[in-house]
């Protein structure tokens, strides 16, 4: 676990089978096979994620092209800030979205991860 000005992160690898764009914002291989319990053969991709916490956000996993994005923004320091839930599942349940104390960050599948017009915009149903 690392310190950071605020609070503690803890980064993490691992490889995600079969159609990773339903779990994380990482696009499965063009050619990938879609894996079945009869038939259990596909292609892996590699997932990056990060677990951050703060006494005020508690703890919060960020993954995949979500992750890379925000932290080219600077992370925890971007104006987004720390995030305040785990990766899901945008509304429409075709990508991927991270909460932060500031604003949003949604992948899509061919467009990649972007910055949220705004959390008021688009509310999240639980």
């Amino acid at each position: 676990m690392t310190d950071d000005q605020l609070g503690k992160f803890q980064d993490f690898r691992g490889y995600l089978f079969g159609m990773t764009s339903n779990n994380s914002s990482v696009a499965e291989p063009s050619d990938a096979q879609i894996p079945t319990c009869s038939v259990p053969k596909g292609k892996t991709a590699e997932v990056k994620s990060s677990v951050y916490w703060t006494p005020k956000t508690y703890a919060h996993i960020v993954q995949g092209e979500i992750r890379d994005y925000w932290l080219k923004l600077g992370g925890p320091k971007s104006k987004l800030g720390y995030l305040t839930s785990d990766e899901t599942s945008t509304p429409d349940r075709k990508g991927r979205m991270s909460q932060f104390e500031h604003g949003e960050i949604w992948w899509y599948r061919g467009k990649g991860a972007y910055e949220a017009a705004s959390k008021k915009a688009t509310p999240v149903r639980r």
